[in-house]
């Protein structure tokens, strides 16, 4: 329930400001009181089912190259709607990345679905040498069908990725991150929308 609770207010608030526009995604960033970087919010509408996007954000499991830094994953566990990977990945600038995670993907009324990610290091193995564990990471994936047709996509996102560079020299790849998330998961949805 505090999770749902949280997902709801990062959605809501006023406070976000765009950064980023382009192929009809809008990329917002807002500050957070508890960390040097910003929380990103990505959205657009898309002339694509919800359940074709809700499945290209929940993946496969696999290692996909085209993921934005995506260097490795391997699954620990997994159901119909929950997996639990390790991801490591490679990070401008600075040394590489790694960390587990935990992917669910719930169904709600009115034909919405909802991917949710957060991390489970409890469950990752030990630490590799020159490989910097991430410790915070939460992403909400909404998807829900458009009045007008399609579906509107919402992407909330906020990672700290354990660096002492200053925050200016991060921030433009973490927009350009969440940017080429949306265009990932739009890109799955339609290599597996049925042919008209």
């Amino acid at each position: 329930m505090r999770a749902v609770l949280a997902s709801i207010m990062l959605l809501a608030s006023p406070d976000w400001k765009e950064v980023l526009s382009s192929d009809g995604i809008t990329v917002e960033a807002r500050e957070r009181a508890d960390s040097r970087f910003p929380e990103m919010r990505a959205t657009t509408t898309v002339s694509l089912s919800v359940e074709a996007l809700c499945a290209g954000a929940f993946g496969t499991g696999l290692t996909d190259k085209r993921e934005p830094s995506l260097q490795s994953r391997r699954v620990l566990s997994e159901t119909e709607d929950e997996r639990v990977t390790f991801d490591r990945i490679t990070a401008p600038v600075v040394s590489d990345r790694d960390y587990a995670v935990r992917v669910r993907r719930t169904r709600g009324e009115g034909g919405k679905c909802r991917v949710t990610a957060e991390l489970a290091n409890e469950l990752a193995p030990p630490p590799t040498p020159g490989v910097v564990r991430i410790e915070h990471l939460r992403l909400v994936w909404d998807f829900a069908p458009n009045p007008d047709g399609g579906t509107r996509l919402t992407y909330v996102v906020w990672t700290d990725p354990n660096t002492p560079l200053p925050t200016f020299i991060m921030e433009p790849s973490i927009r350009r991150f969440a940017f080429d998330w949306v265009k990932l998961v739009i890109e799955r949805a339609r290599s597996s929308a049925p042919a008209k």
